[in-house]
């Protein structure tokens, strides 16, 4: 009986900690300036549809599917790094922003701190989904209404999950910085100096330290599957790149949870 009130209270616990964090962030400036982000892949790709496409191109299914939604939306490297802040806006002072208001201390010493930092990743992952599917369900709005066309299922799941996945891993980058350095400007610099060097790790040739250098080979490798129907050709590069794109997110919060655990929160 004891151990079932203690498990109610935990969950209660948590149940008010992610009230708090919705109430707190979600009716706030940051979402909207996030609502912002989510929507400009879908205009940006809608000016480059006036700009660069004949009006009497024949705009079907396939034209849809492949150079509006999968060439444009996803594959997109113009807008990518402007749309890839959303996760570093809505993490940035999920941990540091306690230190600096000093704050801390009271919520540490009262509840396991890893139960904290679970909940706030629970709820940040929550958030940020939303944001996905805002920018996802905008642009299913948007061509429907002008071309009267939705994207195919399979073309909408692999593009989600590749977006959602990137997303997480640069989520997991900022927060294991607001953690562990507990400095919120240092957690908003490095990882939006991240998103926007990946290129130049490229043409240094030390693609390995770039994340979006995994993700391309896989959107690569997918893009064979959709328009051609041949399978992955299973190579060392692919691999590599399958292991690193999902499991870096997963190994960035186990660090960030094992290191938030060792750190004396009575410094700053």
């Amino acid at each position: 009986m004891k151990k079932e009130h203690n498990i109610r209270s935990k969950l209660n616990y948590e149940k008010v900690l992610f009230s708090f964090h919705f109430k707190k962030r979600f009716i706030s400036i940051r979402t909207l300036v996030c609502m912002i982000l989510s929507i400009t892949p879908t205009f940006y790709i809608l000016i480059n549809i006036q700009a660069f496409i004949d009006p009497n191109t024949a705009i079907d299914q396939n034209f849809l599917d492949g150079a509006i939604f999968w060439s444009g939306f996803i594959g997109q490297k113009t807008m990518v790094s402007f749309f890839r802040m959303i996760p570093v806006i809505i993490a940035v002072d999920i941990i540091s922003g306690e230190f600096s208001n000093k704050t801390a201390m009271i919520l540490y010493s009262t509840v396991p701190r890893n139960r904290v930092l679970l909940t706030k990743i629970i709820f940040l992952i929550s958030y940020m989904l939303f944001f996905v599917l805002f920018s996802f369900i905008s642009f299913g709005i948007v061509f429907l209404f002008k071309f009267n066309l939705i994207v195919s299922i399979n073309f909408l799941i692999t593009g989600f999950s590749l977006i959602f996945i990137d997303f997480t891993f640069i989520l997991s980058l900022t927060v294991i910085f607001s953690a562990l350095n507990r400095n919120t400007i240092i957690s908003f610099l490095i990882p939006l100096l991240y998103i926007n060097v990946e290129p130049i790790f490229v043409s240094l040739e030390m693609e390995l330290l770039s994340y979006s250098y995994y993700k391309e080979n896989i959107y690569y490798s997918l893009e064979r599957i959709l328009f051609i129907g041949k399978s992955i050709i299973i190579d060392g590069n692919i691999i590599l790149s399958l292991i690193v794109f999902f499991s870096a997110p997963i190994i960035i919060f186990l660090i960030t949870f094992y290191g938030f655990k060792q750190l004396d929160i009575r410094t700053n």
